[in-house]
């Protein structure tokens, strides 16, 4: 099964009042999606929807950030995967799809 690509949310730093509304961007809108597909199993979130006609999901990753990333001034690329807190954030706890 590929990895699904939520859509964004709200993308505070590049928002402009001229275009509408800018949240649930589909990630095609930033990057091509074949080129992805090349390095990895990715398929947009409508796209597996669609195509897999589910829309309950096996595992869910949540990018979290380190508590001491910035504690000594110095930056490194820190990665780890971790079980789930007991309760997610209310954020996380129902992915809605923003199209029908």
């Amino acid at each position: 099964c590929p990895q699904v690509l939520p859509p964004w949310g709200n993308l505070y730093h590049w928002q402009s009042r001229d275009v509408g509304s800018q949240t649930q961007l589909p990630w095609s809108l930033f990057f091509d999606i074949p080129s992805l597909q090349a390095f990895a199993p990715v398929l947009e979130m409508h796209s597996f929807f669609q195509e897999y006609k589910k829309t309950v999901f096996d595992q869910v990753f949540v990018l979290q950030h380190f508590k001491d990333s910035f504690e000594n001034g110095i930056w490194e690329e820190k990665f780890e995967i971790q079980n789930c807190p007991t309760q997610l954030p209310n954020r996380y706890s129902v992915i809605r799809p923003w199209y029908k």
